[in-house]
């Protein structure tokens, strides 16, 4: 008498007996296809990962290639021989040169802020500086320009302003600045002579001088002698030496 094989014991032609009669992935319901699958064109952001100051960074391209050419063309680079992508691991970040990570976390601060109901990030002059400083080197036009908006109505020592303004070329913070360098209390010292260059401080000296004698001048009238009354009195003086 011969007994029929168990499917689970069998290893004959019928070993994947429980595999057969599983139904196929594609069959169960809601499992969606592969090939049909699209991804959204706004929301689909691939990340990079950037070396910078000895700090990795892990951000959606998109954020740096929107916004500037030079990250733009790093993703339209053809890959390379051997196959290895940079960015895509930690062992292989994109690493950015003479970059520190304080400045390229400002700039990120910007780019892809954090999204907290009822908190606005809130920069300083100085962490804006960061980000005009990098916007300026890696041609961001537009984050450029939202940057020198940004710090044009902060409060900080016009000295440095002037600064700022001569070397990111911001014509039109200069004669602002100048004019609040003028009208403070304080005398320039040698660090402001050689942030400013001495002859722009020598111009400066020359101009608050003429100021002083403007200041004095229309003292004197405030107190009473008009025009007429000082010229009376210079008659007088020159009658009294004459004689």
């Amino acid at each position: 008498m011969s007994l029929s094989p168990s499917p689970l014991s069998y290893a004959g032609p019928f070993y994947n007996y429980h595999a057969a009669v599983i139904p196929d992935r594609e069959k169960i319901a809601g499992t969606p296809d592969p090939d049909k699958l699209q991804r959204d064109a706004s929301y689909y952001l691939p990340t990079k990962i950037f070396l910078v100051d000895n700090r990795l960074f892990q951000i959606p391209m998109h954020f740096l290639s929107s916004q500037s050419e030079v990250f733009k063309g790093m993703l339209e680079m053809p890959l390379p021989s051997d196959g290895a992508i940079e960015g895509m691991s930690d062992e292989s970040p994109i690493h950015l040169e003479g970059v520190s990570k304080q400045d390229f976390r400002q700039l990120l601060r910007v780019l892809c802020p954090p999204k907290v109901i009822g908190r606005l990030e809130v920069l300083s002059f100085h962490e804006w500086l960061s980000v005009l400083k990098l916007a300026d080197q890696w041609c961001m036009d537009a984050v450029r320009a939202h940057a020198i908006e940004m710090m044009t109505d902060i409060a900080v020592d016009p000295v440095e302003k002037v600064v700022v303004a001569r070397k990111y070329s911001i014509s039109h913070w200069i004669a602002p600045a100048l004019n609040s360098i003028l009208q403070r209390s304080q005398t320039l010292n040698e660090k402001d002579v050689g942030r400013l260059g001495l002859s722009t401080a020598l111009r400066l000296v020359e101009i608050r001088e003429r100021l002083k004698q403007d200041y004095s001048h229309m003292y004197l009238l405030h107190r009473g002698q008009g025009p007429a009354q000082l010229i009376s009195h210079c008659h007088q003086r020159r009658r009294c030496q004459r004689s």
